[in-house]
């Protein structure tokens, strides 16, 4: 992650047309915790509600072992050196549940936020990003399950991370 490359490609028509491209690339970093961290602990549905509405950049907000009943939302906007980290303790044993309300179990309309190590269910969608434009949100080490739509984002979004997810939907092969 973070390294430069020095790539050269060469491509052999046997019909002619033979070519050889180099370039420079550089690898993504793996978006890394908020430089000024700030954390806060939260245990119930309540708590989380409040830490979301008062959300600001560098806030860690650290969710206990537990299931978080009902549909929630985060407004604000981390930045790239202070992002906003929505964490649970233990992807398994940090449950938000849509309870089947038909909509998102997590929204988030901002950029450069960090949701890690949770499981969100029973909805029609796990986790959508609404904000347009929206850019540099993580979504990692989450679990997907009992949803119809997994992680989802609006138009003029772009560099997003999305690494080591569970997505457990309810329909199955061949429904798209």
């Amino acid at each position: 992650p973070g390294t430069r490359y020095d790539i050269q490609l060469t491509a052999h028509d046997p019909d002619g047309g033979d070519g050889t491209a180099s370039l420079v690339a550089i690898t993504r970093a793996v978006p890394g915790d908020p430089a000024a961290p700030h954390v806060v602990n939260v245990s119930s549905a309540a708590m989380l509600t409040s830490a979301l509405d008062a959300a600001q950049p560098g806030d860690v907000i650290t969710l206990a072992a537990g299931t978080y009943a009902g549909e929630f939302a985060l407004h604000a906007s981390g930045t790239a050196a202070n992002p906003i980290v929505i964490r649970g303790v233990d992807r398994d044993s940090v449950v938000l549940d849509g309870g089947g309300a038909g909509s998102n179990v997590l929204e988030v309309y901002g950029s450069y936020t960090h949701v890690e190590q949770l499981t969100l269910q029973n909805d029609n969608r796990a986790l959508r990003f609404q904000g347009s434009p929206a850019n540099d949100n993580v979504v990692r080490r989450v679990h997907a399950k009992n949803v119809v739509l997994g992680f989802l984002s609006n138009p003029m979004q772009q560099d997003f991370y999305l690494c080591d997810n569970l997505l457990e939907g309810r329909l199955t092969w061949p429904q798209v």
